[in-house]
């Protein structure tokens, strides 16, 4: 997908706001959920890239080098630190009656 950065518009190499647009790739995330809840699974190293992992509660759960985004705040503020970033993403959704999700570490900054 080619997108302007800038103000998000696609085009042959020019945008309305007469910028140079580039290539971006779409990353591609998991989106975790049971019969009650839902998380975004999301590499720490990206949170700290984009300036946000303090800000991600603990309400959230961690494994290894993955965070679990919950649903209800943190993957939004994911989200918008994407968009913000002028980055895109794509969402696959899985679902799990028991997710291994709840029984893992709360998540610390």
């Amino acid at each position: 997908m080619i997108i302007c950065t800038r103000c998000g518009d696609t085009g042959n190499g020019r945008c309305s706001c007469e910028q140079n647009i580039k290539a971006t790739k779409t990353r591609q995330y998991y989106f975790h959920a049971d019969p009650g809840h839902a998380w975004l699974a999301v590499k720490r190293k990206e949170l700290i890239k984009l300036g946000i992992l303090n800000q991600i509660s603990s309400y959230s759960y961690q494994k290894g080098g993955t965070v679990y985004l919950e649903e209800d705040c943190d993957a939004g503020l994911f989200m918008d630190a994407k968009e913000k970033a002028g980055e895109s993403i794509e969402i696959k959704e899985t679902y799990q009656d028991n997710t291994p999700i709840r029984n893992y570490p709360n998540f610390i900054a």
